[in-house]
């Protein structure tokens, strides 16, 4: 390849990158012409490019050759040779009803550490988010930090045992202008985190998104956002009620469902009232060995018996739900059968108090019992051994 046409090349990933920008309504890069950004002193990182790329994963519009073009943005952006290797870092692959996004990595490890923060976040920064004037202060950011430096030490000890780990955080717990610092934060750590982001104001509405970080050893990341389509009848109310009342923008029902394959095992994101509906469950039902929820909710009795029954009966996951410490009730709800001890694998009620729970989750054992492989012998007795609650009946694996 010539050199101009090479250049050329190079110009419109940069291009590509600036209207990705621009569809996203960020303003970092306005102004900003293709041979300027390419010229920068200071480009912006893979991490960075990916997230702009990735902005749609969940839409009609993801284009299966993703992962090249993000490469290639990289490349002209950074000066690297990221489009040499032998496959993209990520890959597409679209369903009617999903989107599985996979990450190539190492070999997944047999359990999986998944880290639930109890992180406080009260009613008037609720309020305020939904207003348009999310509270940025001092003791919020305390308590972010404090929480992430509490899971980052639950998962250096997890790193120590060779175990993967992903952190999640309530709905509506980040706010929207602290994504980008949260996400280099874990790209940094190498620290995996699932977090629900507060209201983006369109002028159609107002969109409640969840944000993935999933780094890699070498300071990639891919970085992605699930949406909630429909509002909880208690957060209609509230949007309502408010002295400006606001409403909830419903999102398009042809959606695909994001589905993420990871170092960690295959995962999906249910935000709060969205484990109440039948068709994300039934969009996730097959594809995932873990079911991350992120939540703002009083009702936890409800999510008691919700969360057992998609666990165990329809999606067969394990169901990790990250609740706000004003109700508090986190847990991670497992399809086991025998011992029963362990169908409530971990679970904490501590209202209004910043703390972390965790469960080492044997995602390799769940996924063998999906694929309809026979368990590994464990040598304990039969007695103790794990046993997992049947598959749903016409439940289907994804292949």
């Amino acid at each position: 390849m010539s050199s101009e046409k090479r250049a050329n090349e190079m110009l419109k990933s940069v291009r590509q990158f600036i209207r990705q920008s621009n569809r996203l309504g960020e303003n970092f890069w306005t102004g900003a012409s293709d041979v300027g950004l390419f010229l920068s002193v200071k480009p912006p990182s893979y991490a960075e490019i990916a997230r702009r790329f990735l902005a749609g994963a969940g839409s009609q519009e993801i284009r299966s050759d993703v992962g090249n073009r993000i490469d290639a943005c990289a490349d002209a952006l950074r000066g690297t040779r990221y489009l040499r290797r032998w496959s993209p870092a990520i890959a597409i692959q679209t369903t009617r009803t999903a989107t599985q996004l996979r990450m190539v990595q190492r070999a997944s490890p047999d359990r999986v550490r998944v880290i639930l923060s109890n992180l406080p976040v009260d009613v008037a920064e609720f309020n305020a988010a939904a207003s348009g004037r999310p509270r940025l202060t001092l003791d919020r950011l305390k308590r972010l930090d404090q929480a992430l430096r509490s899971a980052q030490k639950a998962s250096l000890a997890a790193r120590r045992k060779q175990y993967a780990s992903i952190v999640l955080f309530p709905e509506l717990s980040v706010p929207r202008r602290w994504m980008r610092n949260l996400a280099r934060h874990a790209v940094e750590r190498n620290l995996s985190i699932v977090a629900g982001i507060e209201y983006k104001k369109t002028s159609n509405g107002l969109v409640n998104q969840a944000m993935g970080v999933f780094p890699d050893p070498w300071e990639n990341a891919a970085i992605v956002l699930w949406t909630k389509r429909h509002p909880a009848h208690e957060e209609e109310k509230a949007l309502r009620d408010l002295p400006v009342p606001q409403h909830f923008l419903s999102d398009d029902e042809q959606m695909r469902r994001l589905i993420v394959e990871s170092a960690h095992c295959r995962m999906s994101v249910l935000i709060c009232s969205e484990l109440f509906e039948a068709a994300p469950l039934s969009e996730v039902s097959g594809h995932v060995e873990l079911l991350l929820v992120p939540c703002w909710n009083r009702d936890t009795p409800s999510f008691d018996h919700l969360a057992h029954a998609t666990a165990s009966l329809l999606v067969h996951a394990f169901v990790c739900v990250a609740n706000n410490a004003e109700a508090s009730d986190s847990r991670i709800v497992a399809p086991i059968k025998e011992p029963r001890r362990e169908r409530e694998w971990c679970r904490l009620i501590h209202r209004e108090e910043n703390q972390i729970v965790w469960g080492d989750l044997p995602v390799a054992e769940l996924r063998r019992v999906h694929e309809g492989i026979e368990p590994v012998d464990s040598g304990l007795p039969p007695e103790v051994r794990r046993e997992y609650r049947p598959l749903p009946p016409g439940w289907k694996p994804s292949r």
